[in-house]
């Protein structure tokens, strides 16, 4: 759970998404995967093996990334310039926020995106990656 100021919302948010490609990038993706509070909407719950699963097949070695950057790794995000944001936006219900981020990868910021949803609880709001996709 983070806590998250209804007027400013945004700053928590990215604060807790570049927290979390630190710890990708650092190798803990255990840590990384206990962040996640809650399953997707279709009931995934992420493991470090599903997330380098999908990396793996996103950038496997035939693709135009891999060729060029070689094997996809995770890159610290503030070792990069500020990325520009897909998307989000606040439900419509209000019950709470949606990013969509680039992932960082090889030292840039990759056509991979994270897709986060952020729903306020009692206690907060709980932090949910809804998938990893490129748009």
């Amino acid at each position: 759970m983070i806590q998250i100021d209804r007027q400013y919302p945004e700053k928590a948010i990215i604060n807790f998404i570049r927290e979390w490609f630190r710890l990708l990038s650092s190798g803990d993706l255990r840590e990384a995967c206990i962040a996640l509070d809650e399953a997707t909407n279709y009931g995934h719950v992420w493991t470090p093996t599903s997330i380098e699963l999908i990396l793996n097949e996103v950038f496997s070695d035939d693709t135009i990334f891999y060729r060029e950057f070689g094997p996809p790794r995770f890159s610290d995000p503030d070792e990069l310039s500020t990325p520009k944001l897909e998307a989000a936006g606040e439900f419509d219900d209000g019950s709470g926020y949606w990013f969509d981020y680039p992932v960082p990868l090889n030292g840039q910021w990759s056509d991979l995106t994270a897709q986060f949803e952020f729903h306020e609880r009692e206690k907060g709001f709980a932090v949910i990656l809804q998938d990893l996709h490129v748009l």
